[in-house]
């Protein structure tokens, strides 16, 4: 099936053995990434499977249904694997169903030879898992009318992009966005562009597409990743807009200030206060603290996120050269990538879908500023997946969340925990309203609204440089 839309397994198979374990990841280049406690050591493009978790005993007849909570994982579109996410653990703390699912990723979920391929494979993947429960849900005691779609990172864009999916509509209730991103998609044109030149640099330069596609099919997964070539790229296989089936028109963050999203469905939207910090630790291999970045390092990280952005360079430059200048090329680098791919589309998005007006109650928004008492790493603070540990009620299942929180919580903590999983699950005492009164920001024991314009939450840059830049269709010029 590879680079062809998912289809219902046919016939349904008979009584499958979930106690064997978990499926294998979705193809991968690595599964270095994923941490010592994955619990795939396998990668495979046979991979189209999810996990149900629902509390025990089994709810038995006739108690109510119960609440669906569907979470799609992060790993920019290129990496990451449901088994990593504790749901039995959420589902027994919560009284809820949880399902966990992978789909396709990287160029085996987002590619396209010509105008008539489907591009957003993995997107329509995550749809097919939508379909499954709401078609099967009740035999595990779900709600199937009860379905909350929730994801993280790009899991949490996923979302996003199910809201503005007309196709996915029936689906689900409602959508929690936890640091969604990154909110730059490619353009039809360009993943064309690229998937082509992938074909060619592996042999497979027929002129018919159709008989590409077919070489293409033939290669041996490893054979087709080819890291030097992709490395080499511009940017890397990702979502796009403009696919085949007609939705996905532009770019998110303008599809959100048109209004053209799915109405009816409750919103909960937000980031953390440092969600730069991780990326920049990664792709620096330093510490704030090191002050590794000089000014010709901090020059070309900043090309990179022109380059991942279709924002100018010298945009860029100009719009963190303050930061840049008082606390280092570390903080300024981080700074900026946090904005631009996932601060700032999660903060302009929530006010775009508060806007129009057409949200089934108010939009929850939330700053996540909790700094963890025994993080292993303190100097990157509330960073990009910090809150995950405290809402899946497990802090050692995920390598990055054990480093970040030190896997060991105080009595504060704990209760923050159990208070945003109140939240996020629906068992909410009501103490957060909606944007229209501010943005909850949360910090241990310490909540309360924020203005909109708290600087954390949404910088200057967002509305000086990124809005204009995340809702402009064209590629950019990235000089």
């Amino acid at each position: 099936m590879r680079f062809l839309p998912p289809e219902p397994l046919s016939p349904p198979p008979p009584a499958v053995d979930a106690s064997r374990g978990f499926g294998p990841a979705c193809w991968q280049a690595t599964t270095q990434s994923l941490g010592p406690r994955s619990h795939n050591v396998t990668v495979s493009e046979d991979c189209l499977h999810l996990n149900v978790f629902r509390p025990r005993p089994r709810p038995a007849s006739p108690r109510r249904p119960l609440r669906v909570v569907v979470f799609v994982h992060g790993g920019a579109f290129v990496n990451g694997d449901a088994s990593l996410y504790p749901g039995g653990t959420l589902a027994a703390l919560e009284d809820i169903i949880v399902v966990t699912i992978q789909y396709r990723l990287n160029l085996f979920g987002f590619f396209a030879l010509d105008p008539m391929d489907e591009p957003n494979l993995g997107l329509r993947d995550q749809q097919e898992a939508l379909r499954w429960v709401q078609a099967n849900i009740e035999h595990f005691g779900g709600d199937p009318g009860d379905v909350s779609l929730w994801g993280q990172s790009a899991g949490g864009m996923s979302t996003v992009l199910h809201l503005l999916l007309p196709s996915s509509a029936p689906l689900f209730r409602g959508v929690l966005a936890d640091s969604p991103g990154p909110w730059r998609l490619e353009t039809r044109g360009a993943l064309e562009a690229y998937s082509n030149a992938l074909a060619v640099a592996r042999g497979c330069e027929q002129a018919e597409s159709g008989e590409r596609r077919r070489c293409l099919q033939e290669l041996p997964a490893d054979e087709l990743y080819d890291p030097g070539f992709l490395n080499a790229l511009p940017t890397v296989f990702n979502p796009a807009i403009s696919d085949s089936s007609g939705e996905l028109p532009a770019q998110p963050l303008k599809l959100l200030q048109d209004g053209a999203f799915n109405a009816g469905k409750t919103v909960l939207i937000g980031h953390n206060e440092f969600e730069g910090n991780l990326g920049a630790y990664s792709f620096t291999a330093s510490l704030p603290e090191e002050d590794a970045v000089d000014e010709q390092a901090y020059r070309a990280l900043s090309a990179s996120t022109s380059a991942g952005t279709g924002a100018r360079l010298r945009d860029i430059l100009d719009a963190y050269e303050g930061v840049e200048e008082a606390e280092g090329g570390w903080v300024g680098y981080a700074k900026q990538g946090g904005d631009a791919f996932i601060a700032c589309g999660a903060a302009l998005g929530a006010r775009a879908i508060q806007d129009a007006g057409i949200s089934r109650g108010d939009v929850k928004s939330y700053l996540f500023a909790h700094h963890a008492a025994n993080s292993e790493l303190p100097s990157l603070n509330a960073t990009h997946t910090s809150e995950l540990g405290w809402l899946f009620g497990d802090l050692l299942s995920y390598w990055q969340i054990e480093v970040l929180t030190g896997g060991v919580a105080s009595d504060e903590e704990e209760e923050m925990g159990e208070w945003m999983r109140g939240e996020w699950m629906g068992r909410g005492g009501g103490e957060w309203g909606g944007l229209s009164e501010g943005v909850m920001r949360i910090d241990g024991g310490k909540r309360g609204m924020v203005g909109e314009d708290d600087e954390a939450w949404k910088s200057v840059a967002c509305t000086q440089l990124w809005e204009s830049t995340l809702a402009d269709n064209d590629d950019g010029t990235k000089e």
